[in-house]
């Protein structure tokens, strides 16, 4: 019998997942923020991510099982990591090559310029266009100058997202003598020239958007169609031409400048822009049919809009990194599954299980440290790093160097040769026990639901912060956090749910998600965030320790790994995929609030209803045979259901 070092073999282990994670604590939550910078959206970047956590869900436990069948565990774990740190360092080049790093940083964001994180963005995404001098000394009264000036600082929903409000830098140019403007389409179908006249000399019309009008937006779409009008167009024309709201937009401010108007609130309008013509037909019926109407057309205009904006946006982009992070993914999946399982028929192998899971110690605390490490490397950079470098790439870089030693480490990764007798899966053994008990089914839907809420949170947050004017130390410490408090409340868990029980700490955890999100929505300022990530100690470290100590899903170490990989699943390949696409969409269309309004809501209504299921569910009687029984590491016959004892004792 081969003689092993068990204490190398804990040390390699541990090193290995202390370099993995620093890997991906460097890079990883930061993903959504490189997407932003491409110049993604988010319903993209949500199909990105939800692409990324599915292809996972569906291929790591394949490759998992056919490096045992074959035994090429060793092999596939390093090639598995070889091809990982190939996919996402090529992300870096894909950005060097398509990006301007020098036009993006020079693009100023706050009043800043150079050397800050906040002018990452390109200038397409940059949150509020320039403010002209003249509209904020204009007059004091509900004019629509004032009306689109106050917007113009205004993000979706009417949240702030800047601290400052800027001002041009440019005298507005002289009035272009050209009867032609051409607005090239952002498809590769060829691009559209419109015709537009001659502004008229008897009309104002950057008077006519000083003029005094009521606070509303039926004014202020009237106003524009009266600027569209002097330009030579009316909706009629605008719809057969199929123009966007950002051509429309670049039609009216190159013949008028100055007029405040703001590609934040176009936007927010260009629905009932569009829907304007027709609605004479319901002036007519009461309030309540009108509101109604009005709400209807102003979400079919916001969604026709959205799906028009991805169809002609320029694809090449996204398509790039969709296919980039599907098939990296694709082949990198299974690193954590094959070193998990490894680990643990290592430690089956020596008769010493009680160390199987203390390995993730280590991971929490590379998520403790490198996060905030890099993004403080990041924002104490300067923008344009030698070689026109943009500074974001330090995630990338740092990432690399760890992946490196990762692989390096993984030479002398404990793998045990595969066992002469083939054991039966524990995956049906395990999907019986929760689907056929009716706690364990809440625990899935519990799952779908907090997987598909964290999806706004993991994907979105940093959005929200950079909206804010946060820096990446804001990000970075939010991870920081989140990893950190982790840790003492598994210390505190068993004596949480001893006291409250599983129930009681499962809707603990929900209501924990809903006061996080809802605390998101009114979210002022960058730092305010940290506290909230004080929560994800029970929001997720609580919540698991709940579910899986659930005494059903505790019945032998094989089947309590089957148990923990579906819900797994459950929470990350299924409620997190979907979470991610719905997230991206809500957010195109609504913004942060009622993202984070919607997720708040749907928790909170999840707990009470949770809460009521389980106090009217009957108590088991705790038969302590039956978990022997169940349990089939001692035989692999998995038993059978008419055991002598098990009938006997469910007699009495």
């Amino acid at each position: 019998m081969e003689t092993v070092n068990l204490t190398r073999s804990v040390l390699v282990c541990n090193m290995f997942h202390f370099c993995f994670a620093a890997a991906k604590a460097s890079l990883i939550p930061f993903l959504t923020i490189f997407c932003r910078l491409i110049g993604l959206s988010a319903t993209e970047t949500g199909i990105i991510m939800a692409a990324k956590t599915a292809t996972g869900f569906v291929w790591a436990p394949l490759w998992s099982k056919c490096a045992i069948a074959y035994n090429k565990r060793r092999t596939v774990l390093m090639f598995s990591l070889f091809i990982m740190a190939a996919t996402y360092l090529s992300l870096s080049f894909v950005f060097s090559h398509l990006k301007n790093a020098e036009a993006i940083c020079q693009t100023p964001r706050d009043g800043h310029v150079g050397n800050t994180s906040k002018s990452y963005l390109n200038t397409t995404l940059t949150t509020q266009p320039p403010v002209s001098k003249h509209l904020q000394n204009a007059v004091k009264d509900q004019s629509l100058a004032d009306k689109l000036t106050t917007a113009s600082v205004l993000g979706e929903g009417g949240t702030s997202v800047a601290t400052t409000i800027r001002t041009t830098t440019e005298t507005a140019s002289t009035t272009k003598q050209t009867t032609t403007t051409k607005i090239s389409s952002t498809t590769s179908s060829p691009s559209t020239t419109v015709k537009v006249k001659e502004p008229s000399t008897t009309v104002s019309s950057a008077s006519n958007l000083h003029k005094p009008v009521n606070d509303t937006d039926a004014d202020i779409i009237g106003l524009i169609k009266q600027l569209l009008q002097q330009i030579g167009y009316t909706i009629k024309d605008i719809k057969d031409n199929k123009l966007t709201s950002k051509e429309v937009f670049l039609l009216i401010t190159t013949q008028y400048p100055d007029t405040g108007l703001s590609q934040a609130v176009f936007d927010d309008l260009w629905p009932k822009l569009m829907n304007s013509e027709g609605r004479t037909s319901h002036r007519g019926g009461n309030r309540h049919t009108r509101d109604i109407h009005d709400t209807w057309n102003s979400f079919k205009g916001k969604m026709t809009n959205l799906v028009t904006e991805i169809e002609e946006r320029k694809m090449e982009m996204f398509l790039i990194v969709l296919v980039v992070v599907m098939l990296g993914e694709f082949m990198c999946s299974p690193i954590e599954k094959v070193a998990d399982d490894s680990w643990f028929d290592f430690l089956d192998r020596v008769d010493d299980l009680e160390k199987y899971g203390k390995q993730r110690l280590s991971g929490s605390i590379a998520f403790t440290l490198f996060p905030l490490i890099v993004t403080l490397a990041v924002d104490y950079s300067d923008c344009l790093l030698p070689y026109k470098l943009h500074h974001f790439l330090i995630h990338f870089y740092v990432f690399g160097v760890f992946m490196g030693l990762t692989f390096l480490i993984a030479f002398f990764y404990p793998v045990p040769p595969p066992e002469k007798k083939r054991t039966k899966s524990k995956v049906v053994r395990g999907l019986q026990i929760i689907c056929c008990d009716c706690r364990g089914f809440l625990y899935v839907v519990t799952l779908l639901i907090m997987g598909a809420t964290y999806a706004s949170v993991h994907n979105y947050l940093f959005w929200l912060i950079q909206d804010r004017g946060g820096k990446e130390v804001n990000m970075g410490l939010c991870v920081t956090i989140g990893a950190f408090v982790e840790i003492p409340m598994l210390m505190f868990s068993s004596k949480l749910v001893n006291k409250i029980g599983n129930a009681g700490v499962v809707t603990l955890s929900l209501l924990a998600m809903t006061v996080r999100t809802l605390y998101y929505s009114f979210l002022m300022v960058p730092w305010a965030v940290l506290p909230a990530e004080l929560l994800h100690a029970f929001t997720h470290t609580a919540m698991w320790y709940a579910i899986l100590s659930y005494e059903d899903f505790n019945v032998g170490p094989a089947v309590d790994r089957s148990i923990r990989s579906i819900l797994s699943s459950v929470y990350f390949g299924v409620g997190f995929s979907a979470g991610s696409v719905f997230s991206g969409i809500l957010y195109d269309l609504f913004g942060t609030s009622v993202l984070y309004w919607t997720g708040s809501v749907l928790t909170g209504i999840w707990a009470l209803v949770y809460l009521v299921i389980s106090l009217c569910l009957p108590k088991k009687e705790k038969i302590k045979y039956v978990r022997l029984l169940r349990s089939d590491d001692m035989d692999d016959s998995d038993g059978d259901a008419d055991d002598w004892l098990e009938m006997a004792l469910k007699d009495q």
